[in-house]
């Protein structure tokens, strides 16, 4: 649209789209459409950068030397290179990593102590703002609940009750997140 506006004037056709990039940059900055903080940041640094490319080149004029300009262009490109880099490293490792990946694990028995664990876990998720695992929330695939008690788990809390250590599914859970 900048340059339907301002015709026949190449310094101010590319000031004035910098400007708009600016602009829209700080509205995108302020509503935070990723999800990950990290991304936002990464948005927002990477529009900037565009924005002092676009700059760079309205100030190439007879006044400016070609090669401040290049240099500052170069500059911005290769940043712009190695943050783009650094985010698809860090989206590799992202996917690599082991997930779901729960802060607590709570081995309870059931009939004992159910509605305690439930609400342990509605407390744990509300104060560290992290997934917590209760295995009656996931019955869809016992199989791997001791790979998830051994390699997905930080904390294992056991609800002790009379029956706990006598269930062997809770005593496999305890004796998995201890090895």
């Amino acid at each position: 649209l900048v340059p339907v506006v301002i015709r026949d004037q190449g310094l101010a056709q590319v000031l004035a789209a910098g400007t708009v990039l600016s602009i829209f940059a700080q509205v995108q900055q302020h509503l935070l459409p990723w999800r990950p903080y990290s991304t936002n940041l990464i948005d927002g640094v990477l529009s900037t950068l565009l924005t002092v490319m676009v700059f760079s080149g309205a100030g190439f004029s007879k006044s400016t030397s070609a090669s401040f300009v290049m240099v500052l262009g170069t500059l911005c490109a290769a940043a712009m290179l190695a943050l783009a880099v650094g985010a698809i490293g860090f989206s590799v490792y992202r996917y690599c990593r082991v997930h779901p990946y729960y802060a607590d694990f709570i081995c309870h028995h059931k009939a004992d102590a159910a509605g305690q664990a439930r609400l342990m876990k509605m407390m744990l998720d509300k104060k560290h703002k992290q997934n917590t695992f209760i295995d009656a929330d996931h019955l869809t695939d016992l199989d791997k609940l001791f790979d998830i008690v051994r390699s997905r788990v930080g904390r294992l809390i056991v609800y002790l009750t009379r029956d706990t250590l006598a269930r062997p599914w809770c005593a496999g859970e305890i004796t998995t997140g201890f090895c």
